[in-house]
């Protein structure tokens, strides 16, 4: 990797920190103000907004971020993409705000008020630009932005949310501090680029491929939404959801980290493919498929070793069930890991939109087939066994695609060692902590022991594969097996 691919990807590291920070420090705290069924409650009034926040955004993320990665370094290419990109994304989101304008009016849920706050997240997507900034690979502006408003959102919660009747206040905070800090970037945006004039003709060659790539998003939602909007409506009342939703904020955290790397790679790999530098991608590939397999079977082992002590200390008492939960979704965490390689390094660079529309569509099918059966028998542990079978399902799709171009064997192979890791510190670190009583000097003993493990043995791992690497850095090759 270059200097300045390395600088990015410290700063995308340095952002999920931050993410993860954040629902460590007010998790607890919000869980025993406001309860399972309230936390349930405003998650479904946020999944219905995110939906209509995917219909606004569609495929822009993705399409953005590759296109302007392909000519950041043309200014007057990069007015013209950026105004046409933006100027159909107006009209796209026009209609939709007035879409869900008319949903608050009629349609009948007890709490509205928590579909109106939850409204302005469709806002925040139209001024939405991180793709342009994704594309011209400046992520130190989304690290200390989000950095000052993930402090003032910790903050504001800690003030004004005191009881069950500040979930208004709760739901509030949330999407006005993601409002901010979506506007922020209209501050400095025009020091790297110009709104131009656009033909009719540009904006029409953007409509399908934005159309192609919203396939995926759309379809991917559904294992990321859909499994709250069933338990919404198989369970009684919203206090499974509130498990899931809790369980799921904890492993998005880990899921944050095992991605990251491949949030600034997605636009490195589009240019490199671009100028037809396949061989140093591939090389890249390589490198980024041994980090993700070391902290994906870290975070999944991982939460798995403590998933007790956070369902039992790090939560309410009442949060018990989501040990159950997350078992479940930390094993597709390893399952989304080798994927993300494969698609945000691969095959969205290589603009193969229809292996990745292909597997999200059938990713989505196995997902509401798993939770027809299982929803309304185990709640919020059947969501997540679907989450896990469309998750697996993807992987294979999008990683079997590819056999002929990746070394999938290769790939795959590499994350053995690492599981090997991983399931000796389930069994070790117990053991080494089992005489300490109190919850939470045992929890953070767990992390510390169990992250101690993994740490060393995946350190002399690196240091006998230190030979071999340095000879494929030096030779810049990546054979195929």
């Amino acid at each position: 990797m270059s200097k300045s691919v390395k600088i990015n990807v410290i700063y995308q590291i340095i952002y999920q920190l931050i993410m993860i920070i954040v629902p460590i420090i007010t998790m607890p705290y919000v869980s025993s103000k406001l309860g399972a069924e309230l936390i349930g409650d405003n998650s479904y009034a946020v999944t219905i907004a995110n939906y209509f926040v995917i219909f606004s955004m569609l495929g822009l993320n993705n399409l953005g971020t590759r296109k302007i990665s392909m000519i950041k370094h043309n200014r007057n290419e990069l007015n013209k993409t950026f105004s046409g990109l933006f100027i159909l994304h107006i009209f796209i989101t026009i209609p939709v705000i007035i879409s869900y304008c008319l949903l608050c009016v009629f349609y009948n849920f007890e709490k509205k008020y928590l579909l109106i706050i939850n409204g302005i997240a469709i806002i925040t997507s139209l001024v939405d630009i991180n793709w342009f900034f994704f594309g011209l690979e400046k992520f130190k502006i989304t690290v200390t932005r989000n950095l000052i408003i993930k402090v003032i959102s910790v903050i504001a919660i800690f003030i004004f949310v005191k009881d069950k009747n500040d979930l208004w206040i709760y739901a509030l905070i949330l999407v006005i501090t993601n409002l901010f800090s979506n506007l922020y970037l209209w501050v400095i945006v025009f020091k790297e680029v110009s709104f131009v004039r656009v033909e009719y003709s540009r904006l029409k060659s953007y409509i399908k491929p934005l159309f192609i790539l919203f396939i995926p998003v759309i379809a991917v939602s559904v294992f990321r939404y859909m499994d709250k909007i069933m338990l919404g409506v198989f369970m009684e009342n919203n206090i499974e959801l509130g498990y899931y939703e809790q369980s799921d904020k904890i492993i998005t955290v880990g899921v944050s980290v095992v991605t990251a790397i491949g949030t600034v790679m997605l636009p490195h790999c589009s240019s490199l493919f671009s100028q037809g530098k396949d061989k140093e991608a591939l090389f890249i590939i390589k490198q980024s498929n041994l980090f993700s397999a070391f902290a994906s079977c870290g975070v999944a082992f991982g939460l798995i070793t403590i998933r007790h002590l956070i369902s039992t200390v790090y939560l309410p008492v009442e949060f018990e069930k989501c040990e159950d939960v997350i078992l479940v979704l930390s094993i597709s965490i390893i399952f989304i890991s080798i994927a993300n390689v494969v698609r945000t390094h691969y095959l969205i660079p290589k603009s193969k939109d229809t292996i990745y529309v292909l597997s999200a569509i059938i990713g989505a099918v196995i997902n509401f087939i798993f939770n027809l059966f299982f929803i309304r028998k185990f709640g919020a542990v059947g969501a997540a066994i679907g989450t896990l079978a469309a998750e697996l399902m993807v992987a294979i799709i999008q990683v079997g695609s590819c056999k002929k171009e990746l070394p999938i064997f290769k790939m795959i192979i590499e994350y053995i060692p690492f599981m090997f890791f991983g399931i000796l510190m389930i069994f070790l670190t117990p053991l080494l902590t089992n005489r300490i009583q109190d919850g939470w000097i045992k929890l953070i003993l767990q992390i510390i022991v169990g992250g101690g493990i993994y740490a060393i043995l995946s350190t002399l791992y690196f240091v006998l594969l230190k030979k071999e690497y340095l000879k494929i850095k030096k030779d810049k090759k990546f054979e195929k097996s």
